[in-house]
Formats: structure tokens, C-alpha cells, sequence
């Protein structure tokens, strides 16, 4: 570089020290705007403005920290910098002016600062319907990290909370303030997720929060708060009243445009932004929940982000059209895993569906010309990414595949399924940040081998969270486990049982009664033929019931209930098949078919208590080599199981005959 080139940069920079381009709002669009700037340019200067006290973090994964998913350090976002001094960071200051013809912001405390390009990135503001009494202390919003945080003391110290709003945010505080020991009612004023489910979408999806223990009030929505001075009960249209502690108002959002109010800036809905995202005003762009484009706002970060690389091209120099995006929707509660992707309601679209009530699963495609474009999916399915991919590539699809997926909801067999490792280079795998399959593996390649540093290195996995169980899978590590019904309930019941064992397997048999006189005697319950048929049959059908999860499991029509309450079934049945044991035998093994058989059942039993242990802690445990022992464990306790109908059988008839 010349002399003369040098000087005329270093004037550049002075140029953009003194009038930077402003950002209004640190939320994530905010943040990646300033990373896109600092990252592609060497010399313009940025200064963010973020009205709460708090750095930069995380607003899409509130809702895993107010579940206890994540903690706060998680939760930072804070700007990587290539050269910090190009970076000037507010917290806690608003803006609450802006001169347009002088360039200048004016924030809350009177500062004022020049600016050469300013985007204003102020998201949006919780919707509180105008409902009577929705002043009140113990009435909540949730929009930022403070409110996350008073609604987790509120979880702690509220017996009954009443959640306003079915959207996704209003169902994922549902689920996250619902506690063994409180109540949570969730108001439904027509469909879960705002009508975007069709009616057997809606139906499953509704008794997967209900099996959560919450309450749904169906189309009897709020019209008063009742209470002096806090809320103490809702009145519902039908004039009914419930008494509540708490009250949470997740009724949507509206964009944030107050700070351009009564001024020269378009304002519809959001702030109107042409393709370049540019205002109505000159060296002025919106971005984010705040903006519309050709008449259309997005509640989700992915848009956003979009918005953003087309507004910082723009700024220097490139000139990149925004098209629009598709309103991609995931629950971030993950044993309730619901998903919305690609295009839903194209009209001339065919559908294809799959459902099972019983099993809460519930898959929709919409295909165009042979062309998958949308899907709806609630609960796990294995070919869900492949089928992202089908949409993202625009790939076409075999009418037979479309047909098989009616019969049984997959679209290709188990030895056809592509892994995430098999996807090509240019497959999407973090749709937020658009990171691809063959960024991950360059990133891989490079020494990231954990799931943190994997994250860190390429951006997937940091905003809305939904794609580690694929960073998971590119590594070929688990992450950790969902936390299972009753575990402690069944953790209980498997010591127990193991505790039970040890005591037939080491204690001595009981004695008979030494005194003549007793008219019933302990040694009846295994010597007399009454008692001893009462024990062994009261055993034998326990036997059978115990069995009953391997038939849930396996037989499409006894598929009822959620398997964690089947497992505790399975588990309380187990601890008194060993306590009638104990009575049936006075802890006497027995000798020859008699030892045989209880030694198969001890074993048994045995193999089942250790896979409930570990079930019971699977959400601690995450190493692959424990996995694979709780996979054997099963293997051996359900060939054990196998073979006591048959010892079983051979035992009665040899007691009847003989």
C-alpha cells in the first residue's frame, strides 16, 4: 500500500470514528449486524445501543433458560471483535430521539452521537390484550431476561399460574413453569400455534401438553382480572372464575416502533423497508421484528439475520436483494418437539399426512409437482433432516414414497435414512446462521471435536439451539438426555428392588413357629397348598402384568399412555413381584427346576432394576459406553423374561402332577 493509500484509509477510519453507523437495539439481529460490519469491513466504526443493563445475550433461548436448560452464561452473545476499538457498546441507555437532518441519536441520559448510517434493530414489545385488571404486580410478560427472571422466583413461590396465549412462546412458558408441586392453566382462545395446525395437528399436539399436567381453558378466554391489589382470580367470558397466584401474558408481539413515532419514518405495522431494507429516510435501515417488508413482519430471529446481511451489504457497497422469508417455527421445549417448515399453506399443494394418536406423533407434507416444500411434525422422527433437505435442495419425491409415508409415516426404509454426515456440503444444517454440513466438517477437521467449541467456531447452535442434536450427530457424541417422567419415583423402586434381591440371595429362611398353640402359623404361607396357590398365582399374574410394557411397546393397538408411566407401572409391579416372592418361598432358593426357576427370575429382575437405575439418571448420563450397557442390560433382561412362561408352565404342572 502507498503513502498516499495508506493516509486516505487512515482519514477513512477518522471519517468513520466520528460518525460510525449506529445500531439501535443489541438483541441478536442487532449483534449480527455489528459482527457482519466488524468482520467485513476494516474501517467503519460501530456503535450499538442496548436499553436493558444487561450485555448482549440470547433472547431466542429464553425460554430453555427460564426451563432450567440452559444458564446465563449460555445465554451471552456477545460481538467477536476483529479490532475492538472499532466497537463503542451502551447498556442501559435508550435512545429516545433521533435528529435525521443533523445525523444524530440523543439517548436517555442526553448523550448525543453522529452517526453515518444508522439501523434501527428494536425488535418488538409484548402484546397485553385491554383487558380489565391487567395492571396488577403478579401479572407477567415475558420478552426479556428480566422477566425471565421474575417468573422463575414466580415458579418457585406460585401455587397456580394462568398462562394468556397458545402461540409457541405461550406453550413453551407453559411448559417451562410447570412444576411437580404447582398448577398451570394455559388459555386456548381456538388452536395451539395460532391456527397454523390443521385439526388432528391441533387434537395431538393438545393432549401432549395436557399429559405435561397443565390445564387447557378451551375457547373461554379472559375478561376481567379480578383482585384489589394484586390478581387473585380470572373471570372467563362464559362468567365462570378460577382462582389463580399469578398471571402470564403471552398474547403475541407487535413491533417496536415507538422511538419512530411522530416522525418523517413510514410506519404500518412494523417499519417499511424496501429489498434494501432502507426506511423513508436516507442512511436509515429497520431490521428485525421492528420491520416490514412488503407488508409482511416475522417473529423469529432466522428472518432477521437475513435482513441484516442484506442491510450491511448494502451499507458497503453491495447491493443484495431481500426476498422475503418463510416463518419456520420450532418448540424449544424438546420433549414436545413440534416443528413447522418450508411453505404450509400453498394453495395448490397436495397433502400427505401420518398420524397416531396414541404414540402423539403427528407428520404432514405439502408437495407441489412431485416437490416437497412444507412440512408439520410433532414428536420424533428420524427422517425429519433428510426431509429439510428435500426442501431446501427442491428435490423431487417418488409418488410411492408419498404413499408409503400415508401407510406408516416414513418416507424410505431404515437402510435408506441419510445420516447428517452423508448430507451433502451445501446442506443446511443451522438454519439461523446458515451454516452448512460442509462448513461443520471444515470446522471439525480443524480440531473443534465438542459440541461448545464446535458452536463457537462456526455460529450453529447459538441462537435458537434447535440443531445440536445434529452438531450431536456430526460428532457422533449424545447430548444430554431429556429428564424422564418419575425418575425418581423408578430410581426408588429399582434400589429397592436390587436392595430385595440381595436380601433372598444372602438372608437365611425363615424358621417355622416354635409355639403349638398358634392356630396360624407363618410356615403355612409356603407349606400349606391354599396359601401357596394364593402366592404363586397372585405372582403369576404379576408376572403378566409386568410383561404388559413389552406389548405396549411392540403392539401397534395397545400403544396407550405415555411409555415413562408404563415404566413406572413396570417398576411398582417389579418391587411386589419380589415381595410376594419372598412370601411365596420364605427365602428359600430351592433346588433343581425349582433353583432354576428362581434363579432366571432373580436375574431377571436384576437386568430390569439396573436399566431402571440408569434410565432413571439417563439425563446425567451421557457417555456412549453406558449407553451400550443399558442396551445389553435390556438384551439379557428381555431374554430372561422370555424364558419364564415356559420355566413357569413347566413348575405348575410339575406341582399338580406330582
Amino acid at each position: 500500500m502507498t503513502a498516499a493509500q495508506t493516509e486516505a484509509t487512515l482519514a477513512l477510519k477518522q471519517s468513520f470514528a466520528k460518525s460510525p453507523v449506529i445500531i439501535i437495539g443489541n438483541g441478536p439481529v442487532g449483534v449480527k449486524a455489528a459482527q457482519l460490519i466488524l468482520n467485513e469491513s476494516d474501517y467503519h466504526h460501530v456503535v450499538i445501543f442496548g436499553d436493558e443493563k444487561f450485555s448482549p445475550y440470547n433472547r431466542v433461548q429464553l425460554s430453555l433458560y427460564l426451563s432450567g436448560k440452559v444458564d446465563r452464561q449460555q445465554l451471552a452473545n456477545p460481538i467477536s471483535l476483529k479490532q475492538s476499538e472499532r466497537l463503542t457498546e451502551f447498556y442501559g441507555k435508550r435512545v429516545v430521539n433521533i435528529d435525521f437532518k443533523r445525523r444524530i441519536v440523543v439517548d436517555d441520559t442526553g448523550y448525543q452521537q453522529h452517526y453515518s448510517k444508522l439501523i434501527i434493530a428494536t425488535g418488538s414489545k409484548a402484546f397485553v390484550p385491554p383487558i380489565e385488571g391487567m395492571d396488577k404486580p403478579n401479572v407477567y410478560t415475558f420478552r426479556t431476561l428480566d422477566d425471565a427472571n421474575k417468573l422463575i422466583s414466580c415458579r418457585k413461590s406460585k401455587q397456580h399460574i394462568y398462562v394468556i396465549g397458545s402461540g409457541a412462546l405461550g406453550l413453551e412458558t407453559a411448559l417451562a413453569m410447570k412444576t411437580p408441586s404447582n398448577r398451570v392453566s394455559l388459555e386456548v382462545r381456538d388452536k395451539l400455534l395460532s391456527r397454523q395446525l390443521d385439526n388432528r395437528a391441533d387434537k395431538i399436539l393438545h393432549e401432549r401438553i395436557l399429559s405435561s399436567g397443565i390445564d387447557i381453558v378451551h375457547r373461554d378466554p379472559v375478561a376481567r382480572v379480578c383482585g384489589d391489589s394484586e390478581a387473585t382470580a380470572v373471570e372467563l367470558t362464559s362468567g365462570k372464575k378460577i382462582d389463580i397466584d399469578a398471571l402470564v401474558v403471552c398474547a403475541g408481539i407487535r413491533p417496536n416502533t415507538q422511538l419512530v413515532a411522530n416522525t418523517s419514518i413510514k410506519v404500518n405495522k412494523g417499519i417499511l423497508v424496501n429489498d434494501f431494507m432502507e426506511t423513508s429516510e436516507a442512511n436509515v435501515y429497520a431490521i428485525g421484528e421492528c420491520a416490514e417488508h412488503k407488508g409482511a413482519t416475522y417473529g423469529i430471529v432466522a428472518p432477521g439475520f437475513e435482513q441484516a446481511e442484506t442491510c450491511v451489504k448494502h451499507i458497503l457497497g453491495s447491493y443484495h436483494k431481500y426476498r422475503g422469508s418463510i416463518n419456520n417455527l420450532q418448540l424449544k421445549i424438546q420433549q414436545h418437539r413440534t416443528s413447522i417448515f418450508g411453505s404450509i399453506d400453498h394453495q395448490e399443494a397436495t397433502t400427505y399426512s401420518f398420524s397416531n394418536r396414541l404414540k402423539g406423533v403427528f407428520r404432514k407434507l405439502l408437495v407441489h409437482q412431485n416437490v416437497i416444500i412444507g412440512m408439520v411434525v410433532i414428536g420424533d422422527w428420524s427422517e425429519e433432516n433428510q426431509v429439510k433437505a428435500y426442501i431446501q435442495n427442491k428435490q423431487k419425491i417418488a409418488n410411492k414414497r408419498l404413499l408409503n409415508f400415508e401407510k406408516d409415516g416414513f418416507l424410505w426404509d431404515e437402510a435408506e435414512s441419510t445420516s447428517i454426515l452423508k448430507q451433502p456440503a451445501d446442506y443446511i444444517v443451522c438454519l439461523c446462521e446458515s451454516v452448512t454440513r460442509g462448513q461443520l466438517s471444515k470446522a471439525m477437521d480443524e480440531g473443534n471435536r465438542t459440541i461448545e467449541t464446535l458452536c463457537q467456531k462456526t455460529g450453529a447452535g447459538l441462537t435458537c439451539g434447535s440443531c445440536k442434536p445434529l452438531l450431536g450427530e456430526m460428532l457422533e457424541v449424545p447430548l444430554p438426555n431429556l429428564v424422564m417422567r418419575h425418575h425418581k419415583l423408578i430410581y426408588a423402586c429399582s434400589i429397592f428392588s436390587l436392595l430385595l434381591i440381595a436380601l433372598l440371595f444372602f438372608s437365611t429362611p425363615i424358621a417355622a413357629s416354635i409355639s403349638v398353640q398358634a392356630t396360624w402359623k407363618v410356615e403355612m404361607l409356603w407349606y400349606d397348598n391354599f396359601w401357596k396357590q394364593v402366592s404363586g398365582y397372585t405372582l403369576l399374574g404379576l408376572c403378566v402384568l409386568g410383561g404388559a410394557i413389552s406389548a405396549r411397546k411392540r403392539w401397534k393397538k395397545l400403544k396407550v399412555g405415555n411409555l415413562d408411566n408404563w415404566r413406572l407401572f413396570h417398576a411398582v409391579v417389579g418391587v411386589i413381584a419380589l415381595l410376594i416372592l419372598i412370601i411365596h418361598t420364605g427365602f428359600r432358593l430351592g433346588n433343581n427346576l425349582n433353583l432354576a426357576l428362581m434363579l432366571v427370575f432373580l436375574a431377571a429382575t436384576t437386568t430390569g432394576s439396573l436399566v431402571g437405575v440408569f434410565m432413571s439418571k439417563n439425563h446425567h448420563w451421557t457417555d456412549l459406553k453406558l449407553r451400550e450397557h443399558r442396551k445389553w442390560w435390556s438384551r439379557v433382561h428381555y431374554t430372561l423374561l422370555w424364558l419364564l412362561p415356559a420355566l413357569l408352565a413347566y413348575h405348575i404342572f410339575a406341582v399338580y402332577y406330582f
